[in-house]
């Protein structure tokens, strides 16, 4: 049951490399750059920890959305925010291609690790969020949220600020799919969580054909 919950990073990981078209990048953009998102992930397993404890627990819908939709989802995107900044620099400054490859391989070595610990976390206690909702956000967010920062920041006139909002947009979306499940709402979060993973998988060739040079 939790082979999803494994697999499923490292595997949306290649796909993206193949379809952006990213996958002849030097190694200081894939492979170096995913240990350096698997070595990101140690410390912040502390920090998201001491994050969740500061949170507590709670049953009330706002409570829940702290617990699950912060907690589990947007303190972990943070976190990497925080690890890309202090170790990514390079990436971020080079061309969009290589800054593309350099980001989407350390958020996927961050959160290969990041569902390792899941395991542990969760060892006497796993429900299908655990195993199916929280990878499929997170599959959401490695195969979109890269190309949409770069092209908000670096972009201009109306790319920028589609690429903005969708950002926003994806983040509120994403924080709320695991807090529907724990407000019982168990099948349209699934439903919810297919739905998002399979619409960020769309996202990338759509920009990427229009923004990449490799893809014209």
């Amino acid at each position: 049951m939790v082979l999803f919950l494994l697999a499923s990073m490292p595997l949306t990981y290649f796909f993206i490399l193949g379809i952006s078209g990213q996958s002849d990048q030097p190694r200081q953009y894939t492979l170096l750059a995913v240990v350096r998102g698997a070595l990101w992930a140690v410390p912040a397993t502390g920090i998201l920890a001491i994050l969740r404890f500061l949170i507590g627990e709670g049953y009330s819908t706002g409570r829940l959305y702290l617990v699950y939709g912060v907690g589990e989802v947007l303190a972990p995107f943070i976190v990497a925010g925080i690890g890309i900044a202090l170790l990514e620099r390079q990436s971020l400054n080079s061309d969009l291609s290589a800054a593309l490859a350099g980001l989407t391989s350390f958020l996927a070595g961050y959160l290969s690790v990041l569902n390792l610990f899941e395991i542990v976390r969760f060892l006497r206690h796993f429900d299908s969020a655990i195993l199916f909702v929280l990878p499929l956000v997170r599959i959401a967010f490695v195969a979109a949220f890269p190309l949409l920062f770069l092209l908000a920041f670096r972009e201009q006139y109306s790319t920028r600020y589609m690429a903005t909002a969708m950002v926003l947009g994806s983040l509120v979306l994403l924080s709320w799919i695991p807090t529907l499940y724990y407000l019982s709402f168990q099948v349209p979060a699934l439903l919810g969580s297919l739905a998002v993973a399979f619409g960020a998988g769309l996202i990338l060739p759509y920009l990427g054909k229009q923004n990449l040079p490799t893809r014209r």
